[in-house]
């Protein structure tokens, strides 16, 4: 089973920790190493990226490390990869150019792996 690592508890996502393919089950892990949900994702989530941790609903805050990093562009599904492409962050907002760029980068990343 996949691992990713929560901080705080009202974070809505999760960093995974090592690469995750689709319908993979994956341990969410609290910062002191307890298990406390486990999720299916619906993707590949490469290592260091976000994973849902629930149903995010659009312009719904996305919350990591305890803090508000963005809000949500689209519905977001529990074991969704959480990135550029459905977040608005509010530390950097991005064009739709840089957006599409990004995520192609990452599409090029998964076939890679």
């Amino acid at each position: 089973m996949k691992r990713a690592i929560k901080i705080e508890d009202k974070d809505n996502v999760a960093t995974s920790i090592e690469n995750i393919f689709n319908n993979e089950l994956v341990n969410i892990f609290d910062k002191n190493n307890e298990l406390v949900k486990t999720v299916k994702a619906d993707e590949i989530i490469l290592t260091g990226n976000k994973i849902s941790l629930e149903n995010i609903k659009k312009d719904y805050d996305i919350i990591k490390y305890g803090h508000i990093i963005g809000k949500a562009i689209c519905d977001i599904t529990e074991g969704d990869l959480v990135g550029v492409h459905n977040i608005d962050s509010i530390y950097s907002p991005i064009s739709e150019t840089v957006r599409e760029s990004v995520i192609h980068e990452y599409e090029k990343r998964v076939e890679n792996e």
